[in-house]
């Protein structure tokens, strides 16, 4: 499944970042992108490009939704879990900029930060969902919403 947007969202301007979806049925034999990227994320836990976001990968494994920076130079930088994954789930991720520092939430949880790996201040961005699923099986997820607002830390 792929789906994403052409607004250029530059980190400069403090971005912050919600979406709201669902999980379906299963979050078995999957990786999930939800990210701020400069290219579609591609089958892989790190792909090519700068990024600020989410991904959630049985491959890996990783515990659950854990926030991803990717800066120019390549380096990707991955946080500790920040919320946990369930099927039939609905979730508010959120990504949060404020100066050299980008803050992970989920569900309007503890923020986890990262300073490390962030794209470049001028990096052009754009929104993008990528579910991937890694066995012959149907896999769900509803995306209900998302926004960007600019300047605010709050």
């Amino acid at each position: 499944v792929t789906s994403g947007g052409s607004s250029q969202i530059s980190p400069q301007h403090d971005p912050t970042w919600e979406v709201i979806v669902k999980t379906g049925a299963s979050v078995a034999d999957v990786r999930i992108w939800l990210v701020l990227t400069e290219s579609n994320p591609t089958d892989s836990d790190d792909y090519a490009n700068e990024r600020i976001g989410f991904r959630y990968s049985t491959v890996v494994p990783d515990g659950g939704w854990v926030g991803v920076t990717r800066d120019s130079a390549g380096t990707q930088s991955v946080t500790a879990t920040v919320a946990t994954i369930a099927a039939n789930t609905v979730y508010k991720l959120k990504v949060r900029k404020s100066g050299s520092t980008i803050y992970f939430s989920v569900n309007d949880g503890t923020e986890v930060a990262k300073t490390t790996n962030l794209p470049d201040a001028t990096s052009e961005l754009f929104w993008s969902l990528q579910w991937f699923t890694q066995a012959a099986a149907a896999k769900t997820l509803t995306w209900y919403r998302h926004y960007v607002r600019f300047g605010i830390s709050a």
